[in-house]
């Protein structure tokens, strides 16, 4: 009863619309978190195959490929749900919230590689074999990372048209 009433109310349908876009954004994130959460995981424990070899040279490697995986969790938990950060507080339109969603799918793709890769890096690392450029792949792919992430900035706070009409 209670949502015929809702649907009745001007506005309610775009506004739940938007909402319901809003919480798949946070969903989406979520999982991305999560994936990067466990390539930083992986990274760590192959840190300690490295320590055990005493390799320094790999030890610094990698802690450079672990703190940029940190870096994006952190800069994921604290993005905008949808709204794009100025003075006061302004609603996404909505092609450009399905464009962040789409972005965000594209970066869960990208963690979802990381993950597997650092998981196979971690296993080649107990088996004592050299990681070196495997773990300068995982800065290389966090490169690529960083990129998407800037995508996705440009997308929320409005310049990737802008830049897209240069």
């Amino acid at each position: 009863m209670l949502g015929k009433l809702m649907k009745l109310m001007p506005g309610y349908r775009g506004y739940k619309k938007k909402e319901e876009r809003r919480e798949t954004d946070r969903i989406v994130r979520e999982k991305a978190i999560r994936l990067l959460k466990e390539s930083e995981d992986n990274m760590v424990s192959t840190l300690e195959s490295a320590v055990n070899a005493g390799n320094k040279d790999l030890m610094k490697l990698i802690e450079k490929a672990r703190g940029d995986i940190h870096n994006y969790i952190t800069k994921i938990k604290t993005a905008e749900y949808g709204y794009t950060p100025g003075w006061n507080v302004v609603a996404i339109q909505e092609k450009l919230l399905e464009a962040t969603i789409a972005c965000d799918s594209e970066i869960i793709l990208m963690a979802q590689d990381l993950k597997e890769y650092t998981s196979d890096i971690n296993s080649r690392a107990f088996s004592n074999e050299d990681v070196t450029e495997q773990v300068r792949q995982v800065v290389k792919k966090m490169g690529d990372f960083r990129d998407k992430y800037q995508e996705r900035i440009d997308i929320v706070s409005g310049t990737k048209q802008i830049i897209e009409m240069e």
